[in-house]
């Protein structure tokens, strides 16, 4: 888990009494903020084929999953769900100087997460990039992180899925 901490300077300034006072008080949350954990798999944020999704990473080492899955029909089981998925990965403006920087994304079927099915990385200079791939049934893993393991991109970033259904 990882943990941000608020306002210690403030806390210095203030009286002894007054800062037992105030951590007796209040619930841990307001000293600390939990981050959502999602770098498994396992923890993987659930997301929608045409959902939308935002993160920023905390380190070089951090990585942000994501799940989707492409359901099969129930009604009609002869129908194939198969299709085409776009995403488009954003990053806020300005984008990063550092060319050592940049973003890695990895696209995983549930069924082999030793492999992935896609992989694509780009320099955090570059605003904006987008893939389509072709799916059948099945879920899926997202997963953001860093290109280089010593720096890393700071801004936050917009993962937009589009689902096309029949369309390959």
């Amino acid at each position: 888990m990882r943990y941000a901490i608020f306002s210690v300077g403030l806390l210095a300034t203030l009286p002894t009494s007054l800062v037992v006072g105030l951590l007796t008080a209040t619930t841990p949350s307001t000293v600390m903020a939990q981050e959502k954990n999602n770098d498994t798999p396992a923890t993987a944020t659930r997301t929608s084929l045409n959902g939308r999704v935002k993160g920023t990473l905390a380190s070089a080492k951090d990585v942000h999953f994501y799940s989707v899955a492409v359901n099969a029909d129930r009604q009609d089981l002869a129908h194939d769900t198969s299709g085409n998925l776009t995403l488009t990965f954003s990053q806020k403006a300005p984008p990063g100087s550092n060319s050592k920087s940049g973003w890695r994304f990895d696209l995983y079927a549930e069924s082999d997460l030793a492999n992935s099915l896609y992989t694509l990385a780009w320099p955090e200079t570059k605003l904006t990039t987008k893939l389509e791939i072709g799916l059948g049934v099945g879920k899926y893993y997202y997963r953001v992180s860093s290109l280089d393991r010593e720096v890393f991109p700071t801004a936050e970033y917009t993962l937009k899925a589009t689902w096309e259904e029949g369309k390959f």
